[in-house]
Order: C-alpha cells, then sequence, then structure tokens
C-alpha cells in the first residue's frame, strides 16, 4: 500500500505541474486577446477621426462644387479673363489641379477609412479566434483542475487507508505484546513442580 500511495502521490504531482501550465496558457492566451481588445478600440478610435476628417473634405469638396455651380459665370469669366493663350492654358491647368487636389484629399481619406475598416474586420476576427482559444485553455485548465482534485483525494484516500492498516497493525502488535505479557505473567505465576 505505501508503494502504491508513493506513486498515486507522484502522479499527484505530475497533474499539478499540467494545472499549473494550463493556467500560465490560459493567462497567456487572456493577455493576448486583451491586447487584440486594446487594438480594437484603438483602431475605433482611429476610424471615428477619419469619418470626422472624411466628413470635413466632403464638405469642404461639395461646397465647392456648389460655389462652382454657382459661380459658373465667375469660372468662365476666369477662364475667359485670360489675356492669351497660354494664360487660358494656364488658368485651364490650376482650376484642374485644384479640382484634382480635392478628389485626392477625398480619395485619400477614403483609403485610409477603407484600410481601417479592414484593419478592424481582421481584428474583430482575431479577437473571435481569440476568446475561442480562451474558451479551449479555460476548458482544458478545468479538467486538469478536476484531475488533479481526483488524484488528490485519491491519494487522501490511500493516505487514510495507510494509516488505518497501520493503526490497526499497531493495535494488532498491542494486544499481541499484551497477551504475550499475560502468558509469560502465568508462568511465571505457576507453581514450579
Amino acid at each position: 500500500r505505501f508503494a502504491e500511495l508513493e506513486t498515486a502521490r507522484a502522479h499527484l504531482n505530475e497533474l499539478s505541474a499540467q494545472v499549473e501550465e494550463k493556467f500560465a496558457d490560459l493567462e497567456d492566451k487572456q493577455a493576448q486577446l486583451a491586447s487584440t481588445q486594446q487594438m480594437i478600440g484603438d483602431t475605433q478610435q482611429e476610424i471615428v477621426v477619419k469619418q470626422q476628417e472624411l466628413g470635413e473634405a466632403r464638405t469642404v469638396l461639395s461646397e465647392s462644387m456648389a460655389s462652382n455651380y454657382k459661380n459658373r459665370i465667375n469660372f468662365l469669366s476666369f477662364l475667359f479673363g485670360a489675356n492669351s493663350f497660354d494664360d487660358l492654358v494656364s488658368r485651364v491647368y490650376y482650376a484642374d489641379k485644384y479640382a484634382a487636389h480635392q478628389t485626392d484629399e477625398i480619395n485619400t481619406v477614403l483609403t485610409i477609412q477603407q484600410e481601417l475598416d479592414e484593419k478592424n474586420a481582421t481584428l474583430q476576427s482575431e479577437q473571435e479566434r481569440q476568446t475561442v482559444l480562451v474558451e479551449q485553455a479555460g476548458e482544458a485548465a478545468q479538467v486538469a483542475r478536476q484531475a488533479e482534485q481526483e488524484q488528490a483525494n485519491y491519494v487522501d484516500q490511500l493516505d487514510e487507508q495507510l494509516r488505518a492498516q497501520i493503526e490497526a497493525q499497531i493495535e494488532a502488535e498491542r494486544i499481541a505484546a499484551e497477551e504475550q505479557a499475560r502468558r509469560e505473567a502465568e508462568e511465571r505465576a505457576r507453581p514450579v513442580a
């Protein structure tokens, strides 16, 4: 029984090490998930800022287009107010550059917005994956903890049985010693013939 108890204790120590390993893995996965959630929060803040920038850029472009539409005559006057063909070409070139610049600003903000949306979607997907990993690691840690507890209960049971056996053996030896002492006393008390 003593060897069985020692084997059971060794197995319990192995299970305890596995439990520590599983919980360390769980903590690592929880930290990764927290980091991903932080990145998602940061990205969502970036998205809000870029949406504001996009709204402002759209407003500026819209106002510019409305102004250009209302002031089409002024624009035409601007173009036809050229003093020479070179001046006209230069004015068309600058008007085109101005419109292209506004369009580029909108496209830049739209591109950044799209990139942030994609980054956010990727992070959301990663968060879902990590959440599953955390759940799995938690379940594995609980299973290991349960196995450890069952082994500890088994060790305790073996320990109690061994203790009871030792106590019974000590009691039997005590009774045998008392019986031996009684017999010896009876033999000494008998008259020698």
